[in-house]
């Protein structure tokens, strides 16, 4: 039979109803009464919408396999992360002998069940083996840690840094400086101390140390070795480093950048040369945003427009994340892909893409941390199971706090995972949601900063107590240009070296986006409000918690909300007649005034 005009089923709507509101709305046809005017214009406007919410819905499923029946991510793994954190956490705070001790009997006790459960009971087995594999994950996070501790308070230094002694150090330099919070003029350099004077003895040594220095120390490139002269002061247990070491001279180079770390130094200056060039004498934002957005360095940006950004929430733009990883991933694929190459060598490419990539910007423990997301990402879409992608995430979690297990206290870390896990639990879901009444791109514009943002919320609360209340609108606007800037970047970045004509011209496409993105940053921290202050501590971050499960939970019955009648019509005749005035519109309209009197208290009081 042929399909009736879409016109026709609009018009049968407007006039039948579609007979599946029980949401009210037959009440106000008796109320008004069948034959005036205004109960004809209310049927023609419900039913014309219910027929274009349902031809969308439809349309979405026939366009999205996933909109049926979904297959759950696989998230197996997820207790063994959650014991390797605990265990990090832990590992962190102990003495290292301690380490070395819970290492030894989490491992045996793994075996021995292992054991056990093959020798008895071998239908027991599948279910214990997540519990078994957190334990041995546990183990091995504990061992990392006491290998660590061990090395740091046994080290060639440990003698200076537990006296505080003033040496005279040669350094190496191994990352790029960073402005240090709250301290205007002092910079951050992660440095390991190679050669030592205390004491009239030479000391060679390899310590990483966190340097502390002024502004003589902005332009340092990572590579570099360096003579100086200042104090040792032992860190915290729970920091990476083994020590402070506060510089009391200026630094005096002994040696540039050699071998990689020379080729990569150069790399980025000839980046840093062609922003420069292009943008110097228009825009020092753009020049600023151009090296962050692209190599994450964030000392050229002017101070008012990092706090800009901060305000707007876009700090994480100009820092390298997992997000510039997947983009360069996906231009590699996408370019290979055009030249029709297979699959596997396209994901191939990408991998030695990204390790490039990663490279030329520097091994930080965020860039590799991204690195390691990134490629696991592409082993997972290569192996052709989307749904694993939960299994691959805990792997790489799993890998790296084996590695670091200082990641566990790192805000960055923290929020790159939630981030992540946002995306991959409800991201695809909102997105879905929101495309019932939006466009795709514009429903999945809004999905992806909305998803990490609910999930990021309540630990960005911890680092800075208030509520950017733009911060998702103003991601919305910038996304749009985010690849632009990383890809037209990262192919800038490659080309400075050997055709800087070309670098000069990816700067100029580049600086375009950086240009909107600082735009963004400075209109949304401009607006009123625009940076609300919130309580602190635990409770902020439950307050942040609760408004993010509201968000949420708003949407999804704003989505489901003919799921919700029938059982809701079920309670309602349930409730005893004597109590049902008091669930009316009085008490619901009291309860949200109480409500939004207490936040605004607790608001005021923070």
């Amino acid at each position: 039979m042929a399909r009736r005009p879409a016109w026709e089923r609009f018009a049968k709507a407007a006039v039948q109803g579609t007979g599946d509101h029980p949401d009210g709305a037959g009440g106000l046809d008796r109320t008004v009464g069948h034959g005036t005017w205004a109960v004809r214009l209310w049927r023609t406007m419900r039913g014309l919408l219910a027929a274009q919410l349902a031809e969308r819905q439809a349309e979405g499923r026939r366009l999205d396999p996933g909109a049926g029946p979904r297959r759950p991510l696989d998230l197996r793994l997820i207790p063994a992360v959650a014991a390797c954190w605990l265990a990090a956490l832990a590992g962190c705070a102990m003495p290292w002998q301690t380490d070395r001790a819970v290492s030894l009997v989490l491992g045996a006790a793994a075996v021995a069940a292992m054991a056990l459960l093959f020798r008895t009971s071998r239908q027991w087995l599948r279910p214990a083996m997540p519990v078994v594999l957190a334990v041995l994950c546990a183990a091995a996070v504990v061992s990392s840690t006491a290998t660590a501790l061990e090395s740091r308070q046994r080290g060639p230094l440990a003698g200076a840094i537990a006296a505080g002694a003033d040496i005279g150090a040669v350094v190496e330099i191994d990352s790029e400086a960073r402005v240090a919070g709250g301290a205007e003029g002092r910079f951050l350099v992660d440095a390991r101390i190679q050669e030592a004077t205390w004491s009239g003895r030479r000391i060679s040594a390899d310590t990483p140390v966190l340097l502390i220095g002024g502004s003589s120390w902005a332009q340092l490139q990572r590579g570099s070795r360096i003579r100086l002269a200042g104090g040792l002061r032992a860190a915290e247990q729970a920091d990476r480093h083994a020590a402070y070491f506060t510089a009391k001279t200026n630094p005096l180079a002994l040696e540039p950048p050699t071998g990689w770390q020379g080729t990569t130094a150069a790399v980025r200056q000839g980046w840093a040369d062609a922003a420069q060039r292009v943008w110097g004498n228009a825009s020092r934002d753009v020049v600023g945003l151009l090296r962050g957005m692209v190599v994450g360095e964030r000392t050229a940006q002017p101070p008012e427009l990092s706090a800009a950004m901060k305000t707007a929430g876009l700090t994480h733009l100009t820092a390298v994340s997992g997000a510039n990883c997947t983009i360069v991933m996906a231009a590699v694929v996408l370019l290979a892909r055009s030249l029709r190459m297979p699959r596997a060598p396209a994901a191939a490419l990408a991998c030695l893409g990204l390790v490039g990539f990663a490279a030329v910007v520097g091994p930080d423990p965020s860039v590799l941390r991204a690195a390691v997301m990134g490629a696991l990402g592409a082993a997972a879409m290569l192996s052709g199971r989307p749904r694993r992608i939960g299994a691959w995430l805990a792997a790489a979690v799993l890998v790296l706090l084996v590695a670091d297990p200082w990641l566990a206290t790192d805000f960055a870390f923290v929020l790159s995972v939630l981030a992540t896990l946002g995306l991959l639990l409800v991201g695809q879901r909102m997105a879905r949601w929101l495309g019932i009444w939006l466009p795709l791109w514009l429903a999945q514009s809004i999905a992806v900063p909305l998803a990490a943002q609910l999930l990021c919320a309540p630990v960005i609360v911890l680092l800075s107590p208030q509520l950017a209340l733009y911060a998702v609108p103003a991601n919305m606007v910038a996304a749009p240009v985010v690849a632009l800037v990383t890809v037209a970047g990262t192919a800038g970045l490659g080309l400075a070296p050997a055709l800087p004509w070309l670098a000069d011209a990816c700067a100029a496409v580049a600086g375009v986006g950086a240009f909107w993105v600082g735009a963004t940053a400075r209109t949304a921290a401009g607006l009123p409000g625009a940076a609300l202050p919130w309580p602190e501590g635990a409770v902020g971050a439950a307050l942040m918690a609760g408004l993010s499960v509201v968000l949420f939970g708003s949407l999804w019955v704003a989505v489901n909300r003919r799921r919700l009648a029938p059982a809701l019509a079920r309670v309602r005749h349930a409730i005893p007649s004597w109590a049902s005035g008091l669930l009316g519109f009085p008490m619901v309209a009291g309860l949200a005034a109480a409500t939004a009197g207490a936040v605004a208290w607790i608001l005021s009081s923070a």
